[in-house]
């Protein structure tokens, strides 16, 4: 799927499809979904784009770009997607951006680095997942499911912030998020 040790192969199954299918997008006249990645990709119905971002607005192509883009052979699928510091800054706080110009200028670097991997709480122990949720479902979300962990948790939807959740008491030091 997205690995290049295959000498013989000129492009990965990724590539080869993302490019095959980046003209056939923009026919004029063609009927496809609003985000033009659920007419391959989960759609609507399953309803994999459900997170704080897309409820802003935010689709598939305004992070990872439009299907040219993704079909550029330096993408390893799976494993470089457009780093979450493009749109947030370095401490991760809330996004200076809602579209990213040049995904491909902004990638992951391997795997490790991708968002589902991220770790954090100062010395990098837990995953951002843990508190933010998973991705493509950050939280708060559009489905009352992806928000009982939090509201359980802490009583009201959204990041898991409160100490306390986990904690005894407060700790003395101020929190802060850690980048690998």
């Amino acid at each position: 799927m997205g690995v290049h040790e295959n000498k013989n192969c000129e492009s990965s199954l990724s590539a080869a499809r993302h490019g095959f299918h980046a003209s056939k997008v923009t026919e004029p006249g063609r009927q496809l979904p609003k985000n033009v990645c659920h007419a391959c990709h989960p759609g609507p119905q399953t309803n994999c784009l459900r997170d704080v971002m897309s409820q802003s607005g935010i689709t598939c192509t305004d992070c990872h770009g439009p299907m040219a883009t993704v079909a550029d052979r330096n993408r390893t699928p799976w494993t470089t997607m457009p780093s979450c510091t493009t749109s947030h800054t370095d401490e991760l706080s809330a996004a200076e951006e809602s579209h990213i110009d040049s995904p491909n200028e902004h990638l992951t670097a391997d795997a490790a680095s991708l968002y589902r991997h991220s770790k954090s709480h100062g010395g990098g122990g837990i995953y951002c997942a843990a508190c933010h949720g998973s991705p493509h479902a950050v939280t708060p979300t559009g489905t009352v499911r992806d928000n009982e962990q939090a509201i359980r948790l802490q009583g009201y939807k959204g990041p898991i912030s409160q100490c306390t959740v986990c904690h005894e008491e407060d700790p003395e030091d101020d929190f802060w998020h850690f980048r690998p």
